[in-house]
C-alpha cells in the first residue's frame, strides 16, 4: 500500500506523463458496478481527514487553504482539479454553516487540461468533497 503522502504526488506524475505523452487509456468498463463516468471540477485529498481538515480551514481562499492543508502534511496531497471521475461510497458528512457536504471515494480517470481530457494510465483512488444541494436528489462535485 502506497503512503498516503506519495498519493497525490503520483496523482501529479500520472498527469504530467498523460499530458506529454497522450498514451493513457481510458478503461470505464473495468468498473464493476458500471457507474457512469462524470467530469467535475472539486477538490480531491488522499485522506478523508485531509478533506475534512480542508472544510475546517477554509475560510474563502481556497489556494490559501491548499497550501495549509499540504503545508501540515508535507507534502502535495489535496488539489482542487478538473477530472474525469467515477464516484464512489460516501465515507462521511459534513455541515459548515449553511451548507452540508459529503465525502466519496473517487476513482479518478482522468485529468482536464487546457480543454482537453487526459486519461490517466491507471485509475487513481482519492478522496472528495461533494456539495449536498437540498433541492436535488444527489450531492454534486463543485469548484470549491
Amino acid at each position: 500500500m502506497r503512503h498516503p503522502k506519495t498519493c497525490l504526488a503520483s496523482l501529479i506524475a500520472l498527469v504530467l506523463t498523460a499530458s506529454l505523452f497522450g498514451l493513457a487509456s481510458l478503461r470505464a468498463q473495468d468498473d464493476p458496478e458500471h457507474r457512469m463516468a462524470e467530469v467535475g471540477t472539486g477538490l480531491v485529498c488522499d485522506t478523508k481527514e485531509q478533506v475534512v481538515r480542508f472544510v475546517e480551514l477554509h475560510q474563502g481562499n481556497v489556494e490559501a487553504t491548499l497550501a495549509a492543508v499540504n503545508n501540515e502534511a508535507g507534502s502535495a496531497v489535496c488539489a482542487v482539479m478538473p477530472m474525469l471521475y467515477l464516484r464512489g461510497d460516501t465515507v462521511g458528512h459534513l455541515q459548515r454553516g449553511s451548507d452540508a457536504y459529503v465525502v466519496s471515494t473517487v476513482l479518478v480517470l482522468g485529468v482536464v487540461y487546457g480543454g482537453m481530457l487526459f486519461p490517466l494510465s491507471e485509475p487513481h483512488p482519492q478522496f472528495a468533497l461533494f456539495r449536498v444541494d437540498t433541492a436535488a436528489s444527489s450531492p454534486s462535485q463543485r469548484d470549491t
